[in-house]
């Protein structure tokens, strides 16, 4: 049972379409989750869930080059899913992997 999960992971992104990943990850978890996101910098989102089945969650998403650091802090509830928290953010990670080799999202 983890309270904070750490996650990085090097993507077959070119560093210029970073920013319109990033965005993009965190557009998919307000529209899933219900989380507020804003950039906080040029290469920086930060998130938080102040309600609905993430509330209390918060975070930061960001990337340096075609590197992507995700950062998330639960809750006391939450902590106890954070082996299956975990385990759906490799698989969102996946996916945009896999996106990665089609089109590039638009911001």
């Amino acid at each position: 049972m983890k309270d904070k999960l750490e996650i990085s992971r090097q993507l077959p992104i070119p560093a210029a379409h970073m920013p319109n990943y990033a965005q993009y990850m965190a557009a998919q978890l307000q529209k899933e989750l219900g989380i507020t996101w804003s950039w906080v910098s040029p290469t920086s989102i930060d998130f938080k869930a102040e309600s609905g089945v993430a509330k209390g969650a918060a975070g930061s998403l960001s990337f340096e080059g075609s590197k992507i650091f995700l950062m998330v802090k639960l809750p006391f509830m939450l902590a106890a899913m954070s082996p299956s928290i975990e385990r759906t953010i490799e698989q969102r990670l996946d996916a945009v992997e896999q996106m990665a080799k089609g089109a590039q999202p638009t911001g």
